[in-house]
């Protein structure tokens, strides 16, 4: 079914998006019903089982299956954009970042928050909010992102640019993912809050031995997915059995640098196991044989390979259509004279960034959500005499989350307001962004008079002004 659809797709450009939504269904509801199978196996792990909350649990599970087949499709869609752009590939952390934030959303809603600080911890830094667990978390996922979209890029290089060009491509997304993937590991590991994931990562004889074994992991299940989508997106039976085919014969070394990155021994509740027994195993207890584990993992790896590749398909079919190698070399080699000579277009993927970073300073606003009811004028009456309290103590933290929170924003703003080539035109729309800075920073504060957990300070608009400025 899935070969017809993409096929469909292919020959008619206008039938692209609708075959993209019916892959989009068919994967969400296939994740969700293999998610209810698994959950309900007799020795299934039990960290999975507990995963979701026990009421209205399918909901949960059906928002957790939107957010799978999202990991595999933003960062396909990202890549084969990247491909054909190189000059955007520097900002790589961005890019990942932003399928982050989403990605959070959906995870903070379908998953326990018990599960969540067994994996991320408890806030200890007080920021306030769900901001500490975000940014861990957006270190943890920035692993898995930033590899899906080094294997995207590469992969969409070759295949339209040719093997040279593409990978030239590759290496330079590989460059700039680097130094960011390093980042991610010390944040997940060195500044971790929690000994839940750090103890099951080897670390014997170095720190850094474990997450390089589980880097390349990440590198070898991306590379397989990246590939297994660009062979099922166009034409050719030999091309996806082969590709089938790698992806199977992958298991070997994704289990070898699996255990590899896991500790062989874990010490904890007076008993002695393998990492791997832990997480592949329905408990610490249970000795599974290790012919057994690895048929387990080999399972998991093709299954994140095939969800990952389904979701690349969905982004591959939303892409514009393919034209043949020779037109994308002549595409690219002439997009940026074209670029220069002309005046511009306008910002629309700042403008995009702007939209979804205003809705998450509105949600950071209101966690955890326990909004109470309060007329216009009661809650302004409020607001004026929380903002007069101008001899309250300032937060060192607070100062500097609320001055960095403001500064992509009306960056991102001024972006998507400019022109290319207009440099006199932006000083111009300078005064109005940050007019409209304050504002939002306002309506910021006033909105959290109706969450009570929250605490409203002039020292806040302060900051965030400061920070708007810059």
């Amino acid at each position: 079914m899935a070969q017809g659809i993409v096929n469909l797709g292919i020959r008619k450009s206008n039938l692209r998006p609708l075959a993209a939504l019916i892959l989009a269904a068919v994967a969400i509801v296939g994740a969700y019903a293999a998610i209810h199978f698994l959950i309900r196996l007799p020795n299934a792990p039990y960290n999975v089982r507990e995963l979701f909350p026990r009421r209205y649990r399918p909901v949960y599970i059906a928002a957790f299956s939107v957010l799978l087949v999202w990991i595999g499709f933003a960062p396909a869609w990202i890549g084969d954009f990247l491909a054909r752009r190189p000059r955007y590939i520097p900002f790589l952390p961005i890019w990942a970042s932003g399928v982050g934030l989403v990605s959070w959303f959906l995870l903070r809603f379908s998953v326990t928050l018990e599960s969540q600080k067994d994996i991320l911890g408890a806030p200890r830094l007080e920021w306030g909010g769900d901001w500490e667990q975000i940014c861990r978390f957006l270190a943890l996922q920035g692993l898995v992102c930033l590899s899906l979209l080094v294997a995207s890029v590469a992969a969409g290089g070759v295949y339209r640019l040719g093997r040279r060009r593409g990978v030239k491509v590759g290496g330079l997304a590989l460059l700039s993912a680097a130094p960011w993937i390093i980042l991610c590991w010390l944040v997940v590991v060195e500044w971790a809050d929690t000994d839940n994931l750090t103890e099951l990562i080897r670390s014997v004889p170095a720190k850094w031995v474990g997450p390089v074994w589980l880097t390349l992991l990440l590198g070898v299940i991306a590379a397989g997915a990246a590939v297994l989508a660009r062979a099922w997106v166009g034409p050719g039976i030999l091309k996806r059995l082969v590709a089938v085919g790698l992806a199977v014969l992958l298991t070997g070394p994704g289990w070898a640098l699996l255990y590899l990155g896991l500790e062989p021994a874990v010490e904890k509740y007076g008993l002695t196991f393998p990492a791997i027994r832990f997480l592949l195993g329905p408990d610490r207890r249970v000795e599974l044989p290790w012919s057994v584990l690895f048929l387990r993992w080999a399972g998991v790896q093709l299954a994140l390979m095939a969800m990952l590749a389904w979701g690349g398909l969905i982004a591959l079919c939303m892409r514009p259509r393919q034209g043949g190698l020779e037109h994308e070399r002549q595409t690219v080699e002439c997009e940026r004279p074209a670029r220069q000579d002309t005046p511009g277009s306008a910002g629309k993927v700042y403008l995009i960034v702007t939209i979804f970073y205003v809705a998450f300073l509105f949600y950071g606003c209101l966690v955890p959500f326990g909004i109470q009811s309060m007329s216009f004028g009661r809650a302004w009456a409020v607001f004026r005499q929380s903002v007069g309290l101008t001899q309250a103590g300032w937060s060192q933290s607070d100062m500097v989350t609320n001055v960095l929170m403001f500064v992509p924003l009306t960056f991102c703003a001024l972006g998507a307001w400019s022109r290319e080539n207009t440099r006199p035109g932006r000083w111009f729309m300078a005064p109005a962004i940050f007019v409209a800075g304050v504002a939002l920073s306002i309506s910021l504060e006033f909105t959290q008079v109706f969450a009570p957990s929250r605490i409203v300070s002039i020292h806040d608009i302060i900051s965030q002004t400061i920070g708007n400025a810059i």
